[in-house]
């Protein structure tokens, strides 16, 4: 959708109620949100691969302990 509104404020001719000036603060506003956007998808990503991580060593660590008990019933 910002990719869209950029291509179409570099398509917009200037002239009337669309000065160059206005074209260009627009665009320069809406590249940086998809800028930010982008950043925070990044973030997103890399906070739910850490997740997903101390998920995985959460239920290694399930998994050692059951098998520690399992044995040290069989020990009774």
């Amino acid at each position: 959708m910002l990719n869209k509104a950029i291509n179409l404020l570099d398509n917009t001719v200037s002239g009337g109620s669309y000065y160059e000036s206005t074209l260009a603060s627009q665009k320069s506003s809406f590249t940086l949100l998809r800028a930010n956007v982008i950043t925070a998808l990044n973030g997103a990503k890399t906070e739910l691969e850490a997740l997903s991580t101390v998920d995985l060593a959460n239920s290694t660590d399930i998994t050692a302990l059951n098998n520690a008990v399992s044995a040290a019933e069989a020990q009774l």
